[in-house]
């Protein structure tokens, strides 16, 4: 980029055949790939027409797009956001209805997607999951010494319930504001 050296986190596969392969080669090695879109290039044209129409009969379920565009025209291919994610290990277990929901953990691993429980992590990737221990520290001179710790497992509700104790714990110290009467007013009620 602009001259400069950028590492890649990234793999390289080969995938070897032959430009010059046979209908059958082709074939079958489209039949595998089941791609959703074949674009048709390098040949002589009428060879690539009966190609494409063959192509029709062997796809003919109309998810596959065949492409055979004219020598320096542009073939445009847009790429959706959506992403299938698979599960996995206990969860595929599980027998779901329609709008049941799943919970786990979602591991990416190359382009796919893996939904797995938390136990099931360290059999399917190299992931181990951990607790956070969270410990804060509060001064405070009074009856418990010259500091209070608090400590916990951080997990949302457990977070959710220390926020406040601390924010307590900050405040008992501070002087409570003091209402102070001013000046009197009799209110008679008319009767």
């Amino acid at each position: 980029m602009n001259g400069l050296a950028a590492l890649l986190n990234m793999q390289v596969h080969y995938i070897s055949f032959s430009a010059h392969a046979d209908y059958a080669q082709m074939s079958t090695f489209l039949k595998e790939l089941m791609p959703l879109d074949i674009v048709l290039v390098h040949g002589e044209a009428n060879e690539l027409m009966r190609l494409t129409q063959k192509l029709f009969t062997e796809f003919p379920d109309g998810n596959t797009r065949i492409m055979n565009p004219k020598n320096c025209e542009s073939v445009e291919k847009y790429f959706t956001l959506e992403k299938m994610e698979k599960t996995i290990g206990r969860l595929a277990e599980k027998t779901l209805d329609v709008g049941d929901s799943v919970s786990g953990i979602l591991v990416k691993k190359g382009f796919t997607y893996q939904i797995m429980a938390p136990d099931d992590l360290h059999v399917f990737s190299q992931l181990s999951t951990g607790t956070v221990t969270q410990r804060i520290t509060i001064p405070f001179s009074g009856a418990f010494g010259k500091h209070i710790s608090l400590q916990w497992s951080s997990e949302p509700i457990s977070d959710m319930v220390s926020d406040p104790i601390v924010a307590l714990v900050l405040n008992i110290s501070r002087e409570v504001p003091k209402i102070v009467v001013k000046e009197e007013v009799d209110v008679k009620s008319e009767e």
